[in-house]
């Protein structure tokens, strides 16, 4: 499982530091002129494992030029969720899970990182992940999902509900 705090070790020894402290509409914020990584306290496992992976993100990628703050927020999104979320570790999480709740608990990320994991699935990774999910599925007896109430939706609707 992906720890960001061993890839943030590398840029500590460069002279960046950690300051925790409340955010008022962020859990995480790097600032360069200072070399500081601000992250709130206010924050359960998953979702600091999240942030400093974010931030670790922003580090590797240097500051973002003015004007293209939010599509840098997209791309590092994305791959935050990518490094946190390995497509074998979403096919094997699928698997036992009912619902994104439960999935991002599985995953031990946060949802809104499961859902941008989902909503970003490449078309090679959704038959992929088709693929492994039908492949479980027919592991199982059928008595094994009697008594479960699946969704009626499919892998379209996880990524565009809200």
């Amino acid at each position: 499982m992906y720890d960001p705090w061993d890839d943030f070790e590398r840029y500590r020894l460069q002279g960046w530091k950690v300051r925790w402290c409340r955010l008022p509409d962020r859990l995480g914020h790097t600032t360069w002129h200072d070399l500081t990584v601000s992250l709130d306290p206010d924050q359960d496992q998953p979702q600091e494992r999240g942030t400093v992976t974010h931030e670790v993100i922003h580090l590797e990628r240097g500051p973002i030029p003015e004007g293209w703050e939010e599509w840098e927020e997209r791309i590092v999104n994305e791959l935050a969720a990518r490094r946190l979320i390995s497509l074998d570790d979403l096919v094997d999480g699928m698997v036992w899970a009912y619902d994104v709740d439960e999935l991002a608990v599985v995953l031990w990320v946060d949802e809104a990182t499961v859902r941008t994991r989902l909503q970003t699935l490449t078309e090679a990774e959704g038959r992929e992940i088709q693929a492994r999910l039908d492949e479980a599925e027919t592991s199982f007896p059928d008595e094994v999902y009697d008594d479960v109430q699946w969704p009626d939706w499919g892998y379209d609707d996880i990524a565009t509900s809200p």
